[in-house]
């Protein structure tokens, strides 16, 4: 039982596993609880505010991220990106840089911090450059935070492209990511039907509830 379409494929062409034998079922959000979503707040008409959250600055595509929010920022779009799990690698004299480099989801404060920077996210914007599937974008879908990223490896199988996100091709660059942000600052109405469908998508599968049903529903098959 793989988590994605991708890792499915390679059980099938790279190790010539029949297709009967393995099953794609998508992981769900790592959250103690459903959280509840102020629709009335999904505003994007004000400030903007991205999250890029990875450990791995590089990898997770830190530097594209960072270049779209300066984008936005010269083309006087009122913008703050904040920066979580990882250091920025060079100084950023930039108030609407914010860098938390390390959250703990056990401890309580921490958690609640987290949950407060999602509570106020637009846009999760994490440019992965190679990714096995992530969950981070599950609980994006949760808060109703449409995620901006590459369709590359497992991605694919957590972000569908127009219901919970906007799926990119490998060599898009940081102003495609602009575009894509700006679009829907000026199509507000379609940024909430955004949002929503995200949320939709987390409740009818991309939760922990779902795998495990899923999983049972496979065994079941064969015992």
């Amino acid at each position: 039982m793989f988590s994605s379409e991708w890792a499915r494929a390679s059980a099938i062409e790279d190790y010539n596993i029949t297709a009967d034998k393995n099953y794609c079922i998508p992981f769900g959000a790592n959250l103690d609880e459903d959280p509840h979503v102020d629709w009335s707040a999904k505003c994007i008409n004000d400030k903007i505010n991205l999250l890029f959250l990875g450990v791995k600055w590089a990898s997770k595509g830190g530097d594209i991220a960072l270049d779209t929010y300066i984008y936005l920022k010269e083309k006087n779009i009122p913008v703050t990106l904040y920066v979580c799990g990882c250091k920025v690698p060079y100084y950023m004299k930039d108030p609407d840089v914010i860098n938390i480099p390390f959250l703990n989801k056990n401890n309580p404060v921490e958690y609640r911090k987290l949950i407060e920077i999602l509570n106020s996210t637009h846009f999760l914007l994490l440019p992965t450059k190679a990714e096995c599937y992530g969950i981070v974008f599950c609980e994006a879908s949760a808060f109703g935070i449409p995620s901006l990223t590459y369709a590359t490896g497992g991605v694919p199988s957590a972000v569908y492209h127009h219901v919970n996100g906007i799926l990119l091709q490998p060599n898009a660059t940081h102003v495609e990511y602009a575009d894509q942000i700006l679009y829907y600052v000026n199509h507000p109405k379609e940024y909430l039907q955004l949002c929503k469908t995200a949320r939709r998508k987390y409740e009818q599968q991309l939760n922990w509830r779902r795998w495990a049903q899923s999983f049972i529903e496979i065994l079941e098959k064969y015992f």
